[in-house]
């Protein structure tokens, strides 16, 4: 209230309110979103593979161990046991390494328009050669024209040709397998890399690394 400091509302109103945050979310839909609202909710209740200590240095997170093998450019995961929970803290099923190669799947899917698809593409080995036939073929199915006149087809086998001012090029359908991410078992997770990328560990604490329940 104004006697105490506080700030007087509409017509001498003495009531108060607290805004937690400079706006509301757009999404609860972690696996799209980029923008500060949007990834609070994720940050906090969904866990991560690994996590920052209040020192910033790495430590467990649903990963109790990791290592990195140097010729192959994979990271392999093992992972705790854990539950999903729904909002009444019941759980729902055990959190699996499958968990997190469908959500990869997910953000690499154009249909859901991951904001986000770029820290997954730029560094996981197969994942934009994926991404980039499906948006072909989207636009192929669409009957898309760029404004520079470039052209999509498709043919009977899924082959998408890519026609612009450059030249033509073609895409052969692409499977999920190919991949860089894998669930060896249950409690086992593995990332092919494009490269020897020495920040990965830090990426996994980004929303579209996190686990989503399939079913």
């Amino acid at each position: 209230s104004a006697s105490n400091g506080g700030s007087t509302g509409a017509a001498g109103s003495s009531s108060t309110y607290t805004v937690l945050y400079s706006r509301q979310p757009a999404t609860l839909n972690y696996l799209v979103c980029s923008a500060d609202p949007d990834l609070y909710h994720g940050t906090q209740c969904i866990d991560t593979l690994v996590e920052y200590d209040n020192r910033g240095k790495i430590r467990e997170g649903l990963a109790t161990a990791w290592e990195w093998d140097a010729d192959s450019l994979t990271w392999t995961f093992h992972l705790r046991d854990e539950n999903w929970v729904d909002c009444n803290g019941e759980v729902v099923a055990p959190v699996t390494a499958q968990d997190f190669v469908d959500a990869l799947k997910y953000v690499l899917t154009p249909d859901y328009a991951s904001s986000s698809v770029d820290l997954v593409t730029s560094y996981i080995a197969g994942a934009d050669d994926y991404y980039n036939y499906y948006v072909y073929l989207a636009n192929a199915n669409g009957g898309i024209v760029d404004d520079d006149g470039t052209t999509y087809t498709v043919d009977a086998s899924g082959v998408v040709t890519v026609a612009g001012p450059d030249g033509t090029t073609t895409y052969a359908p692409v499977d999920f397998e190919d991949v860089g991410v894998h669930a060896v078992d249950e409690h086992t997770l593995t990332y092919t890399l494009t490269y020897d990328f020495p920040g990965f560990l830090s990426l996994l604490c980004y929303l579209p690394y996190e686990p989503a329940y399939g079913p």
